[in-house]
C-alpha cells in the first residue's frame, strides 16, 4: 500500500515518533506528500531539540527552520514596536517544545527571535554546553556523568563543575539582559534549563512572570547565595521538580527551600558540609519526592536523609560522594592531517591512551565541545586539523591536547542503619551509588527487596571481589539499565548478566580478570540479550576476533567521526597497540538489528 493513500492523521501520527530533526527534515525531501504536512503542521517539529547540532546552529538556520514550518517569524524589535502581549490561552497545536542547548552560534537577536515568534512556548533548554553523546566526537571520558566529577583547579571557567566533556570557549552564554526579555516573553513556560548560566537579581525577579514553571534545572549555574535565597522566593509555589547540582547551600537557603517549594517531587541538591545534613533531611521530610539526587558529599551521616525519605513515593535515588579531576600535565599533538582507515578497532596505530592505573586518568578528546576543563591552557585546542562530521554535514574540526588527569573519590558513608533504610525503598525504580562502603553480601541483601529496579549503578574503587556473585536474574525482573564501574565480574555473573533478557544498556568498565579468563562472555551478551541496544566498555582488552562476525566494522558514515591518528611526538605510553584486541573505550550501538562500534 502506498503512503499517499493512508490518511493525513496516521500519517501525522507516524511522524510523531521521529524525534530527530535531521530525520524529519529527510522525510520532508521524499515527496510532496510528507513536505505538505510538515510544511503545514509546526506541531510536528515539537520537540525541535538543536542541541545535538549544536556547532551547526546560526541564527539564519535556526530562522530557516523556523519557516520551513509555517511558523511566522516574530522580530524583537517588531514586538517591541508593536508592544505584543500574549495571552495565558494556548490556542491549539504548535511548536511549543524546543532545546538550543550549547548553539554557541546563536547571538542574543536569535534566542530572543526565536521567544518571540514561539511565544506559546511550554519547555525549553538553554543550557550553556550541549549534553554528551555515547559515541559521538564530543564525549567526555568514559567514567564521567553530568554533574558527577568535578574538575580542580576550575580558574576561568563558568563554574566549579565543569567536567571535560565541554569547552569553555564554546558555549551559549546568555546576557542578563537578554534573559530577562526571554522571561517576559514565554509566560507560559512550563519547564525551563538554564545549566551553567549565570543568574542575577534582576534575572531571579522575571520568573515571577512564570506563573506555570513546574520544571526548573539551574544546576551547575553562578549564582550568589542571596539571589539564590531570591530566586527561590519568587518561584511558583506549584514548582515539582528543581535541580540545583554543585550550587553552594547556606542553612538560609535551606529554609526558603523548605519554606516556598512545598510541592516538589524531584529535588538534585549537592552538599559539601556534613552540618547541612540534618537540614536537608528535615526539607525531604516534608517533601513527597519521587526523585532524589545527592552529590559532593565530603562526609557524614546520611541517616538523617535516609530515615525522612518517603519510601513508599520514591522512584529514583542516586548518591555519590566529593569527586573530583586533577589536571597534572598535557602532551600536544603537532599539526598534521588526519587519515582515514577502515578495519578492527585493534588496527588502531595511535591514539590517547584513555587507560586509568592508580586512578590516573588519560583523556583525549575530539571535537569542538571537548576539552580537559582546565582554565590554565590545558585544554586549549591546538592539535592538527581534521575532517568531522556534525549530524550529516562535514566542517573542519580541531584535534584536542592530551590531557593527563588524576582522579579523586571520596567514599559515600554508609552504616548498618543506612543499608536497612536503602533496602527499605521496595518501590525504587532507578539506584546510583558511587563508591559506598558496602560489602558484597550487603550489596546483595539491599537488592533483593528491589524487583522494581529498572536502572542500576555502582562504582567502585579497585577491589577483587564479585559484587554479583550470588545475582539471579530473577531477583530483578524488570532490570533495563546496568551501569558497572570497578566492579569484578566472575564468569558465574557474566552469565547470570547473560540471562537476565529484559537488559536494554550496559556499561563495563574495568571489571577484572575476566576479559582474560573468559573473554567469550561478550559474545555471549550479543548473542542471548535480544533487547540490548547499547553495550558500553572501558580500560579492558577483548580480542576482536571474538567479534568480528557479529559487529560489523566501522560504518562509511563515521569516517570523519572516527579519524585514526598518524603518529605524532613520542613515544606517547601504551598508544602501539599492535594488537588486535579492544583496549580503549569502545561503544557497541544496535542500529536496525546490526551492531556497530564507534570509540568512547
Amino acid at each position: 500500500m502506498s503512503f499517499k493513500l493512508l490518511p493525513a492523521e496516521l500519517l501525522l501520527n507516524i511522524i510523531e515518533f521521529i524525534d530527530d530533526i535531521g530525520d524529519k527534515c529527510q522525510l520532508s525531501a521524499t515527496c510532496r506528500l510528507f513536505h505538505s504536512l510538515l510544511h503545514s503542521h509546526p506541531w510536528c517539529w515539537s520537540p525541535l531539540n538543536l542541541s545535538k547540532y549544536s556547532g551547526q546552529i546560526t541564527n539564519i538556520i535556526l530562522v530557516s527552520i523556523l519557516k520551513h514550518s509555517s511558523v511566522p517569524i516574530v522580530l524583537p524589535r517588531e514586538a517591541a514596536s508593536k508592544n505584543i502581549t500574549h495571552s495565558p490561552q494556548r490556542k491549539g497545536r504548535t511548536l511549543d517544545r524546543v532545546d538550543i542547548s550549547g548553539c554557541w552560534s546563536l547571538t542574543a537577536d536569535g534566542v530572543l527571535t526565536l521567544a518571540c515568534t514561539l511565544s506559546s512556548l511550554v519547555e525549553l533548554g538553554l543550557n550553556k554546553y550541549s549534553p554528551t553523546r555515547i559515541g559521538s566526537t564530543v564525549s567526555g571520558p568514559f567514567e564521567q556523568r553530568d554533574h558527577l566529577y568535578q574538575v580542580r583547579p576550575s580558574h576561568n571557567l563558568s563554574s566549579l563543575a565543569m567536567d571535560l566533556s565541554k569547552e569553555p570557549s564554546l558555549g551559549l552564554s546568555m546576557p542578563e539582559t537578554t534573559l530577562r526579555q526571554l522571561l517576559v516573553r514565554i509566560p507560559l513556560l512550563e519547564k525551563f534549563s538554564l545549566q551553567y548560566q549565570s543568574l542575577s537579581p534582576e534575572v531571579c525577579r522575571g520568573f515571577r512572570g512564570l506563573r506555570y514553571l513546574r520544571h526548573l534545572d539551574i544546576s551547575s549555574c553562578v549564582i550568589t547565595q542571596p539571589v539564590l535565597q531570591l530566586l527561590l522566593r519568587t518561584l511558583n509555589p506549584q514548582l515539582e521538580s528543581l535541580k540545583m547540582l554543585n550550587i553552594d547551600l547556606s542553612p538560609l537557603t535551606l529554609l526558603c527551600l523548605q519554606r516556598f517549594t512545598s510541592m516538589l517531587q524531584c529535588l538534585h541538591l549537592s552538599c559539601m558540609e556534613p552540618l547541612l545534613l540534618s537540614a536537608i533531611g528535615r526539607i525531604v521530610g516534608l517533601l513527597n519526592l519521587k526523585d532524589f539526587r545527592l552529590t559532593r558529599l565530603r562526609t557524614g551521616n546520611l541517616d538523617v536523609i535516609l530515615d525522612r525519605l518517603n519510601g513508599s513515593a520514591l522512584r529514583h535515588l542516586d548518591l555519590s560522594p566529593k569527586m573530583d579531576i586533577h589536571p597534572k600535565y598535557t602532551k600536544v599533538l603537532p599539526h598534521m592531517q588526519s587519515t582515514t582507515t577502515f578495519g578492527d578497532p585493534g588496527q588502531r596505530k595511535f591514539g590517547p591512551s584513555r587507560s586509568v592505573t592508580t586512578r590516573n586518568l588519560t583523556s583525549g578528546g575530539i571535537g569542538n565541545s571537548s576539552g580537559s576543563g582546565s582554565g590554565n591552557g590545558s585544554g586549549s585546542n591546538s592539535g592538527g586539523r581534521i575532517t568531522g562530521y556534525i549530524g550529516r554535514e562535514s566542517q573542519p574540526r580541531l584535534l584536542q591536547s592530551v590531557s593527563y588527569l588524576c582522579r579523586t573519590e571520596h567514599e559515600l558513608e554508609l552504616d548498618d542503619r543506612c543499608l536497612r533504610l536503602l533496602g527499605s525503598f521496595n518501590q525504587l525504580s532507578e539506584l546510583r551509588l558511587c563508591f559506598p562502603t558496602i560489602t558484597p553480601d550487603e550489596f546483595m541483601n539491599m537488592l533483593r527487596s528491589m524487583s522494581c529496579l529498572e536502572i542500576l549503578e555502582l562504582r567502585l574503587s579497585k577491589t577483587g571481589e564479585d559484587y554479583l556473585g550470588t545475582y539471579k536474574p530473577d531477583l530483578l525482573p524488570r532490570l533495563k539499565v546496568l551501569c558497572l564501574y570497578s566492579v569484578c565480574l566472575s564468569e558465574r555473573s557474566a552469565r547470570a548478566i547473560r540471562d537476565t533478557h529484559t537488559i536494554e544498556h550496559i556499561t563495563l568498565c574495568q571489571p577484572g580478570p575476566i576479559s582474560e579468563r573468559y573473554p567469550g562472555f561478550v559474545r555471549d551478551w550479543f548473542v542471548n540479550l535480544e533487547r540490548l541496544k547499547v553495550l558500553r566498555l572501558g580500560k579492558m582488552r577483548i580480542p576482536w576476533n571474538i567479534l568480528k562476525d557479529i559487529v560489523s566494522k566501522r560504518p562509511p558514515s563515521y569516517d570523519q567521526i572516527l579519524p585514526r591518528i598518524e603518529p605524532a611526538i613520542g613515544p606517547f605510553p601504551n598508544e602501539l597497540t599492535g594488537k588486535k584486541s579492544l583496549e580503549e573505550d569502545v561503544s557497541f550501538l544496535n542500529k536496525a538489528g546490526r551492531w556497530e562500534w564507534v570509540w568512547g
